[in-house]
């Protein structure tokens, strides 16, 4: 938003007289769209090579100027408005803040966490039953997760179940995940109690919890929680694989296919899966697909060259159509 939004809108006012920059949830409430948002034509950012286009007039635009301005500045405005619809950090992030214990009877806790569970049911249609056993559409999901809630409201749960038991790590103070989320986020910084709220040992408290039949007291919020848990606040995860990939190509060279790099990705996983080679289980299975694997190996290849001359045999067939087509056009 810098290159086109006024600085004083991207910086917020201390009560000490300095200037903080502005959080996220605030710039997602800004209306991109408004001139007393953005700065004048002039002073938005086009890109050094765009400018370079242009000769440097002190006074005012040349009309060309001005006019590829408006149409970059237009574009600018787009993109940042579908940003802010599209992110998640508007009422998402901040509805998950909920599932703290010390939160959960809070003013607008079950309708802002059940908000959250559309959002979820939504994006996971295509595997609802697999996250929810026994739930087959999102309204029964909804009304489950809103019965268990408020059940969970009448809850006592002992602080041990939730809170971290040890606040340090090698002598330094540990990182909650809520304070990294809203960090990335770029939230107000959480308060003590939302900082030692151990959310990884609540969900498995919850997960043990049964009532008098012996059943899970809150299946549909434990799998909510884990849902929540499992999103990814960063781009840790593709960065890293796109330097594993390239440690790939660097020791086999560039000359590896896209299933040959995808084998020795899956072949990686699998071991880091363990402390080290020497834990990792050698089964009768292993041993007899390691002993098939040649024979896999050539029979892949076979299914690979059929599908080849099928695909050859079809052009060749559809070549032949379109001359003698071409040759009865011409008579």
């Amino acid at each position: 938003m810098s290159k086109f939004v006024k600085t004083k809108h991207l910086r917020s006012q201390k009560e000490d007289g300095s200037t903080k920059q502005t959080p996220t949830i605030e710039l997602l409430e800004l209306d991109v769209f408004s001139k007393k948002m953005t700065k004048p034509l002039k002073m938005v950012d086009i890109g050094s090579k765009a400018k370079s286009l242009f000769l440097p007039s002190p006074l005012e635009l040349t009309e060309k100027e001005e006019v590829f301005r408006k149409d970059c500045l237009k574009c600018t405005c787009l993109t940042a408005e579908n940003l802010q619809k599209k992110l998640p950090f508007n009422s998402f992030l901040h509805n998950c803040t909920y599932i703290n214990i010390q939160k959960k009877n809070e003013k607008g806790a079950l309708e802002g966490m059940t908000n959250n569970v559309k959002d979820l049911t939504k994006a996971l249609s295509e595997v609802l039953v697999n996250v929810f056993p026994r739930k087959s559409s999102p309204e029964e999901v909804c009304d489950a997760f809103r019965s268990e809630w408020r059940l969970y409201q009448t809850e006592e749960i002992k602080e041990e179940h939730y809170c971290y038991t040890t606040a340090t790590t090698s002598g330094q103070k540990q990182t909650s995940y809520w304070q990294s989320a809203f960090s990335v986020a770029g939230l107000e910084n959480i308060s003590p109690e939302e900082d030692n709220f151990d959310v990884e040992k609540a969900v498995l408290h919850f997960g043990g919890l049964r009532d008098s039949s012996l059943t899970v007291k809150f299946p549909v919020l434990t799998a909510v929680m884990k849902c929540i848990l499992s999103m990814s606040h960063g781009n840790s995860a593709p960065e890293s694989g796109f330097s594993i990939n390239k440690h790939i190509l660097d020791i086999h060279g560039h000359s590896l296919k896209e299933d040959t790099i995808e084998a020795i990705r899956v072949v990686k996983d699998a071991i880091l899966r363990y402390p080290s080679l020497l834990d990792i289980p050698i089964t009768k299975e292993m041993i007899k697909n390691v002993k098939a694997s040649r024979q896999r190996y050539q029979a892949n290849l076979e299914v690979k060259r059929q599908l080849l001359e099928k695909e050859a045999a079809k052009k060749e067939r559809r070549r032949k159509e379109e001359k003698g087509s071409r040759k009865r056009a011409g008579n």
